[in-house]
C-alpha cells in the first residue's frame, strides 16, 4: 500500500501475478477513528468500485487532534474466491501535509473454517 497526499493505493497480488482474473470489486467505507474512545464515525456512504486506488476524504478535525485517525475498511467482492471477502481496515495518521499508514487489520478466518 502506498499513500500520497490524497490517495491510498493497494494491490491484489493474485490478480497482479496471474493467479486470478482481474474481476474483483471492492466495497470501501471511510470513517474517523477516535483512539481515545476506540469508536468510529462513518464518513459518507459505502461505495463499490473496481479500482484499487481510493481518494482520502478531507476531514479538518483529524489534523487538529492527536487521537483522531482516518480508517478505511476495504472488502474484496469476488465470487470465485470467497476467502478474499474479508474486511481489511487501514488506519492513517496525519503527518505534515499528508498521511501515513500506521495500522492494518485483516479479518481472520473463523476458528472452525476449513481451507
Amino acid at each position: 500500500m502506498s499513500v500520497g497526499t490524497a490517495r491510498l493505493s493497494f494491490v491484489n497480488l493474485s490478480e497482479r501475478y496471474g493467479f486470478a482474473e482481474p474481476e474483483t470489486t471492492y466495497r470501501v467505507r471511510w470513517s474517523v477513528y477516535d483512539n481515545a474512545s476506540h469508536s468510529t464515525r462513518p464518513l459518507g456512504e459505502q461505495c463499490e468500485q473496481a479500482e484499487t486506488t481510493v481518494t482520502l476524504p478531507r476531514v479538518a478535525e483529524i489534523t487538529t487532534s492527536r487521537d483522531l485517525f482516518l480508517l478505511v475498511e476495504i472488502h474484496a467482492v469476488q465470487d470465485e474466491h470467497q476467502m478474499w471477502n474479508r474486511r481489511v481496515g487501514v488506519y492513517l495518521r496525519p503527518v505534515g501535509d499528508g498521511f501515513e499508514v500506521v495500522g492494518v487489520e485483516r479479518e481472520s478466518n473463523p476458528p472452525d473454517a476449513v481451507m
